[in-house]
């Protein structure tokens, strides 16, 4: 996966390709997902932790470095280093949920006082992918470095299927999300479906890389952070919402099937 991104991450955080690419955004204005973060980070934090795991060596550090230089080759920052960052992100995160792995987490989830009294299930570990570093790039446009370890954290908890993250590139994660996509695919738009199909063109082509990056992979940053708007507020499974919606906007731009003939003229 290759992408190249330069970003500015001052007062007006606007985003830009390198000066061989087009422009990718203009000035980034305040969004909703931004200010949840504010809470997500002030529940999500323990005092300590992220600065212990800075000290520890990632047995991903090779890969993560080498995904940073290849994905994100040009990130820069107005202030820090950007791809210095994003490393203490990664391996951070790589180390502290090979220990803890991932839950389920609902932002209107309130336990009741039994579930209050039991222990918290266990939580199965994950490896780290390549597709975490896009996440926690944009996340990077509008937190502070150690906010977006904790967040991405809390995303990675969010985005799971029976206690496996849709971040770790699990097989069966993805299997039931291109599953469950190919029949609303099916059942909403079954014209375009149909012509998929026929063209070859499976789901896997293109919506993996959209749901483990959470659509920022091939998708201009301010639409990326529309999404994420809807994302960070609604249950995970409006991510299928948001396919479904980008595959309305496709349809919508083929032309209509010649006649027969037409096309023997």
């Amino acid at each position: 996966m290759q992408q190249s991104l330069r970003v500015n991450a001052a007062a007006t955080n606007t985003v830009q390709q390198d000066a061989s690419g087009p422009k990718v955004g203009e000035q980034l204005t305040a969004s909703l997902w931004s200010i949840v973060c504010i809470s997500i980070v002030k529940e999500e934090r323990m005092s300590g932790v992220y600065k212990s795991l800075l000290e520890q060596q990632s047995p991903f550090a090779g890969q993560i470095n080498e995904d940073i230089h290849r994905t994100l080759t040009s990130l820069s920052f107005e202030v820090g280093n950007g791809p210095a960052m994003l490393n203490n992100i990664l391996c951070a995160f790589s180390l502290h949920e090979a220990e803890l792995g991932y839950g389920k987490l609902h932002l209107s989830h309130t336990p009741s006082r039994d579930t209050a009294r039991s222990p918290p299930a266990p939580r199965p570990s994950c490896r780290y992918s390549q597709e975490l570093a896009f996440v926690a790039a944009v996340l990077l446009l509008q937190l502070e470095e150690e906010g977006t370890f904790w967040v991405l954290g809390w995303l990675a908890k969010k985005y799971s299927l029976n206690g496996r993250s849709l971040f770790g590139q699990d097989l069966f994660v993805l299997r039931q999300s291109l599953a469950a996509f190919n029949v609303l695919l099916e059942r909403q738009l079954p014209a375009l479906s149909a012509h998929l199909t026929a063209c070859g063109v499976e789901s896997s082509m293109y919506l993996s890389h959209w749901l483990c990056t959470l659509f920022v992979y091939g998708f201009p940053i301010e639409v990326v952070f529309r999404v994420w708007d809807v994302l960070f507020l609604e249950n995970w499974e409006h991510i299928f919402k948001v396919a479904l919606g980008i595959m309305l906007l496709i349809e919508g731009t083929q032309k209509p099937p010649r006649s027969s003939s037409e096309a023997a003229k």
